[in-house]
């Protein structure tokens, strides 16, 4: 029976991976479809201002140009999926990002966030040291004990212990078919956050020894990134946005170690993640 089980949740995930990814090629087709249309519209409609004379024929090409036009217009904005406004999201994500922001500050918490991956914690979570002194040693040990919020066991444990804000993202992203390995760390993040979570438009991943930057371009979550930063610009170290958030989350499920966020840069549209990696690596476990 557990074996039936297991065998449905695989399948299901399979089956939501394949319309995710037929979804994203209706959606580029189309895409490609209205350039075309846009393309031959515009030719015909050129045609007709050289050959103007208030005939018949000139009245079709110029029906025919603004016909072709509108229908590329349609197919551009025209989507197969349902899609939730880009200020609805941040609106919906704004407010506890802020919250968890005002109670680190509230307990004078200014250390950067900690990624400590689920084969560590049970689940993936955010530590967050009450004071920023920590060692080499102390971060590639930091183990977290059951649900608290408050952990307190033990030298280099004292800390807070939270659901990373971009966990629900994170879990989503497994169910429908991501995985996270060392060796393609690089290709899985960027599929993530570009195709399956359509969340940025560019991304890159470089992983230098222990050093792993993520690079987004123009992500969906513009708007609440950059009233989070007005707000309170130290959050984006310590528990972020549900986008840097993921980006974390991936980080440290991937490699099998804890991630700790270095620093977090904003240039125009792009936004530069750096994670130091501590504890042993996963290929050595």
């Amino acid at each position: 029976m557990q074996d039936q089980e297991i065998l449905v949740a695989a399948l299901d995930a399979q089956r939501k991976t394949l319309r995710r990814k037929l979804d994203a090629q209706n959606r580029r087709t189309m895409k490609h479809a209205s350039y075309g249309l846009g393309l031959i519209g515009g030719a015909v409609l050129a045609l007709w201002l050289l050959t103007i004379d208030g005939s018949m024929m000139s009245m079709l090409l110029m029906l025919t140009g603004t016909s072709l036009l509108a229908v590329a217009i349609l197919l551009l904005f025209f989507s197969p999926n349902r899609y939730l406004r880009d200020e609805v999201y941040d609106a919906m994500c704004q407010t506890d990002v802020l919250t968890i922001g005002k109670i680190l500050s509230s307990l004078l918490v200014t250390s950067h966030g900690i990624y400590i991956p689920a084969k560590i914690a049970g689940s993936t979570k955010l530590f967050i040291p009450l004071s920023g002194d920590l060692g080499k040693e102390d971060l590639g040990s930091l183990t977290p004990e059951g649900d608290q919020v408050f952990s307190v066991s033990g030298k280099g444990q004292k800390g807070i212990v939270l659901d990373p804000p971009g966990q629900g993202l994170f879990r989503y992203s497994q169910s429908i078919g991501a995985f996270f390995t060392p060796e393609g760390l690089e290709n899985e993040i960027k599929d993530v956050l570009e195709n399956s979570l359509e969340l940025a438009s560019k991304v890159s991943v470089k992983v230098d020894g222990a050093r792993v930057t993520v690079t987004m371009s123009d992500i969906a979550t513009a708007g609440m990134c950059e009233a989070v930063r007005k707000a309170n610009l130290g959050i984006c170290c310590q528990a972020g946005c549900p986008v840097c958030s993921l980006a974390g989350c991936m980080v440290a499920d991937g490699t099998g170690r804890r991630a700790r966020v270095e620093n977090v840069s904003v240039e125009a549209k792009t936004i530069r993640l750096e994670f130091e990696l501590y504890g042993q690596d996963r290929s050595e476990s």
